[in-house]
């Protein structure tokens, strides 16, 4: 753990994980790092024997144990692969944990909007945000769910608040024009995606020798040479 944790630079984490798992194959830790190693470089199907085997030895006396983190894990596996039955039932056992709620309920809303489902989702991701209200991938996500439930109002207004806390989360902003595009404000509409499209953070990075000519600086111009 400790050289995965630190990246060192000459020796792999994956030689200690399996010599641990020779020694006990049901060693939950080492199922669930080495599951989420492989999980990280897509290679779903060897990370999903791992974290079943981590999955096994923690509900073997406790169908809800105490730590959420393989079953997130496996979900997030499951969910990668399209198996998305699955994936929510795993999901599902990881939210018994409150440590997991933030991710996990956040997995369930994506997955019960791509059913459209929306009801469940939009509660599905209250008790994300509730959770984390830092999440802004939350906060994008519960103001398209309102707009799919075509309550535009309460939309714009999750996206001004989400705003109030990121100024940057251009998601917000394009959610924000969608809302307003299907309750015909034009105008309003126009705004939210030129200052989508003006934020800095769509910017080219600023080098040492470059510095723009005004603030907030116009997407047409290019940054003119000089220094800062």
């Amino acid at each position: 753990m400790h050289l995965e944790q630190y990246r060192h630079a000459t020796y792999s984490p994956v030689d200690y994980y399996e010599e641990a798992l020779r020694r006990d194959p049901k060693d939950v830790r080492c199922n669930n790092a080495l599951g989420a190693w492989y999980l990280r470089r897509g290679r779903f199907a060897k990370a999903e024997k791992y974290l079943r085997k981590a999955v096994e030895t923690l509900t073997q006396r406790n169908p809800n144990p105490y730590d959420g983190e393989a079953l997130y894990n496996l979900g997030l596996c499951l969910q990668l692969q399209a198996r998305l039955d699955d994936a929510y039932e795993s999901y599902h056992k990881a939210v018994w944990n409150s440590a997991w709620q933030d991710s996990g309920y956040f997995a369930l809303a994506q997955i019960s909007t791509s059913r459209g489902q929306y009801l469940s989702a939009l509660e599905q991701i209250d008790w994300s945000i509730d959770r984390n209200g830092r999440n802004n991938k939350a906060r994008v996500l519960k103001a398209a769910i309102l707009r799919k439930l075509g309550l535009y109002e309460e939309a714009l207004a999750g996206c001004a608040e989400g705003l109030r806390r990121d100024g940057f989360n251009l998601g917000l902003y394009h959610e924000q024009m969608l809302s307003h595009e299907k309750m015909g404000n034009a105008r309003e509409a126009g705004i939210s995606a030129a200052t989508c499209s003006n934020s800095p953070a769509t910017m080219p990075p600023i080098t040492s020798n470059m510095r723009w000519t005004s603030w907030p600086p116009d997407c047409t111009t290019k940054p003119s040479p000089g220094w800062a």
